[in-house]
């Protein structure tokens, strides 16, 4: 990314996406005016190249619990702070 920012792409199923939406009504706006099924899948098929293209790595944050995804990510930035391997503390 541009700037010396790191770019982390955290990515989920449109399934866990729509019932983490549903789980919270009415807490985020319509961004297109779709239906929210409808806009889910079409949000996520318009970015996800643009995502692809600037993140260093993809995180899948549907399957696992927060924690793990957490503990994912921090590996990873230990391993490329240390030259990209992989290191044992």
């Amino acid at each position: 990314a541009s700037r010396g920012w790191r770019v982390l792409w955290l990515d989920a199923p449109t399934d866990v996406l729509r019932a983490r939406i549903a789980a919270q009504p009415g807490t985020r706006p319509s961004l297109t005016g779709l239906p929210p099924d409808e806009e889910i899948a079409s949000v996520v098929r318009e970015r996800a190249s643009r995502y692809r293209a600037v993140a260093e790595r993809r995180f899948d944050t549907g399957r696992d619990d927060p924690g793990a995804v957490v503990d994912a990510i921090a590996s990873f930035l230990h391993s490329e702070r240390n030259g990209g391997a992989e290191t044992a503390d």
